[in-house]
């Protein structure tokens, strides 16, 4: 979280690029209390969780911090957890990765304790069809 409490601030960059004339490129971010609101309905006991218009990570990454903080006091709060994200944008693929890479870090260097999920996977795809795009990231733990 930045200093203004902005959890997402790819999301707000793409949407700034997203009002130029350009509608090819129009992105549509989830506001951070729309995502505070999903992330407090989504029950802790899942230890899946798929996100299949993910973005730049809004709610996703929200949620990744949520089950560190809750399982603070396992040896390694992510490492039972597997995550899939998807989204239909290249660009928005590779902010999520960013952002995930970044927020994972803060979270080892806050609390002192490894935030390495089972399984994080951020693919290029559409939803409706299914057809593949040409961006895939997968982060998996050594265990």
């Amino acid at each position: 979280m930045l200093a203004d409490g902005e959890t997402d601030p790819l999301a707000v960059l793409l949407g700034e690029f997203g009002k130029s004339n350009n509608a090819f490129r129009a992105y549509y971010p989830t506001p951070d209390f729309v995502s505070t609101l999903i992330i407090s309905l989504l029950g802790s006991e899942c230890k899946t969780i798929y996100e299949p218009c993910a973005g730049t990570g809004s709610i996703i990454i929200n949620k990744v911090e949520k089950l560190f903080l809750e399982n603070i006091e396992k040896s390694s709060p992510l490492s039972n957890f597997t995550f899939h994200a998807e989204d239909v944008d290249e660009v928005a693929c590779y902010g999520l990765l960013i952002q995930l890479v970044h927020k994972l870090r803060y979270l080892e260097l806050h609390c002192g304790k490894p935030a390495i999920p089972k399984q994080f996977t951020i693919e290029q795809i559409n939803v409706l069809t299914r057809q593949k795009g040409k961006v895939a990231f997968e982060l998996l733990s050594k265990n």
